[in-house]
């Protein structure tokens, strides 16, 4: 709530009255069930709001579970429950993930989500009795608030967006990205960024073994430059370019797969970057190495000819007998 009305906003609040023990989820991925669940949230207040005459409001609805070796830990259903989560959680990392939505008045969605990774420590079984008996494990993911735990001097360690783990992504260049279609006047342009939709990122079981096969054949080529029948020049200069190409693979893989342009934007800039700057130095090697070997060619077929006919065509007389 503070961080909208940091940004202009003066938000109304309105409970979704779904509840998230009674669902289903599966075999669903932690990852996709947060932004469903604050989807079905945002689907629901417009219909309740719609069904009393409300006058038509942006909606904005987020949902936070926490994840632990792929498999979703909702709320703890009671003390007993709670208990056994934090234990599970202890001396380890798990994930949280918070999906947003936020739905306009003409029904479009904007659907998207932010991860961080906790590291808890030991806890000590005293002051895990504690924190049951005061039942500070109800209604929240994982049975844990992270202020909270921090405050009472839990060892934890978080990787990624604080705000995320609390409820809502509070990375400015993010959070104004999916505000800036409520109210564009109110949110900093240069904070905006490009429209935020599905993720469209390409997944790491396609991007990756597809770069190590690609980098595995560079090597081998790199390696077979060594052995062939081939001019010192030109050798060099398709070494230094597998090496450019090399260095291209790595950011490239990282901007495609591993860094979401809305989540981290520096970080998507400086990964692009670096593949561009990469692929255009084997790029510009690449050319060179066209021009050696055109040159090459075409001093080659010279030769030729003058082996054949014993002067260039065009010298003089003519090269038959007459």
């Amino acid at each position: 709530m503070a961080l909208l009305r940091e940004l202009g906003f003066e938000p109304e609040v309105e409970p979704a009255d779904i509840d998230d023990g009674a669902l289903v989820l599966g075999e669903t991925d932690a990852r996709d069930v947060a932004p469903a669940l604050a989807y079905f949230k945002a689907r629901r207040v417009a219909s309740r709001r719609r069904a009393r005459g409300a006058p038509e409001a942006w909606i904005l609805a987020a949902d936070t579970v926490c994840e632990r070796d792929g498999a979703v830990l909702g709320k703890p259903k009671d003390a007993a429950d709670a208990r056994e989560m934090i234990r599970s959680l202890a001396n380890r990392a798990h994930g949280v993930v918070t999906g947003w939505c936020l739905a306009g008045p003409d029904g479009t969605c904007r659907v998207g989500r932010d991860v961080a990774t906790i590291v808890i420590g030991e806890i000590e079984p005293s002051e895990l009795e504690r924190f049951i008996a005061l039942d500070l494990w109800r209604g929240k993911a994982g049975g844990y608030n992270l202020p909270e735990v921090v405050a009472r001097g839990w060892p934890v360690r978080c990787e990624g967006d604080p705000q995320t783990v609390v409820g809502l992504p509070a990375r400015r260049g993010f959070t104004a990205s999916m505000l800036a279609a409520v109210e564009p006047a109110l949110v900093d342009p240069a904070l905006a960024g490009r429209e935020l939709g599905p993720w469209t990122m390409i997944p790491a079981f396609l991007s990756v073994p597809v770069a190590l096969i690609l980098a595995a054949a560079l090597i081998w080529y790199f390696v077979r430059l060594g052995r062939g029948d081939i001019a010192p020049i030109l050798r060099r200069v398709r070494r230094v370019g597998i090496v450019f190409a090399l260095a291209g693979i790595v950011p490239l893989v990282r901007a495609l797969t591993f860094v979401h342009p809305h989540e981290d934007r520096a970080g998507w800039a400086t990964a692009w970057a670096a593949a561009f700057l990469a692929l255009l130095g084997w790029f510009l090697l690449a050319l060179i190495d066209v021009a050696i070997v055109l040159r090459g060619g075409a001093r080659d077929y010279r030769e030729l000819r003058r082996e054949v006919f014993g002067r260039p065509k065009g010298n003089g007389a003519g090269d038959g007998t007459g």
